[in-house]
């Protein structure tokens, strides 16, 4: 039951979330599990920082969402170990996420009910909760034009502007399709692209879009 998959370029290590709740690490050197981290639940969408080093001198971190603990767990990527759990309040299904390491905050989806919760990275406070679309099962993260994109399987795409790190307000709210609720953006071509499903008479496509 592998799902989300993520490769650090820096460690050349390979992150896997999987099973009733694990995160295999795997050395793309010789390709053998080096780690096996022990979660409260199955993973979902996580996000490793790029800096070995964070704040106050933290080693490099990994945060996962842990939807069947209704929290966020943070992993110290050096000891290999939980360091914190971060618990949602007021909110469950916690599936997508992005991270802004520039600013220290990480975005967490919601389904029930449908939020984009913002969290500070140093302390694990909420600084902001906003209304999303029903579903939401991908986030990502604008760094040039400090943007929030946010796909969701009732057929919409919620954007919002990052004002600073403290203030997000919604700018946009598009159509997309039933079910369409897997994305991809790809900084450097400025192109967000929608994966639409064959649901009944909907034919099964790629929406792309032009990030302007």
């Amino acid at each position: 039951d592998a799902d989300n998959m993520r490769y650090d370029a820096n460690s050349r290590l390979i992150y896997v979330g999987y099973g009733d709740g694990s995160l295999s690490i795997i050395n793309t050197t010789n390709y053998n599990i080096v780690g096996d981290i022990r979660l409260s639940g199955h993973p979902e969408s996580f996000q490793i920082e790029q800096e070995k080093k964070g704040v106050s001198g933290q080693n490099q971190r990994i945060f996962i969402n842990v939807p069947q603990s209704n929290s966020v767990q943070v992993i110290d990527s050096q000891k290999q170990t939980i360091s914190k759990t971060w618990r949602i309040a007021n909110a469950q299904n916690n599936f997508p996420m992005a991270l802004d390491e520039t600013s220290h905050r990480l975005f967490i989806g919601t389904r029930d009910p449908p939020k984009l919760i913002v969290f500070d990275t140093d302390s694990g406070k909420v600084i902001s909760v906003l209304d999303i679309g029903k579903d939401s099962d991908d986030i990502f993260y604008d760094a040039t034009k400090k943007r929030i994109y946010v796909s969701c399987g009732e057929g919409t795409v919620n954007i919002f502007q990052q004002q600073d790190a403290n203030h997000y307000y919604a700018i946009a709210n598009f159509v997309t399709a039933q079910g369409a609720r897997t994305s991809l953006f790809v900084p450097d071509m400025h192109l967000f692209y929608v994966a639409v499903p064959h649901i009944r008479n909907q034919e099964s496509k790629i929406l792309v879009y032009q990030v302007w």
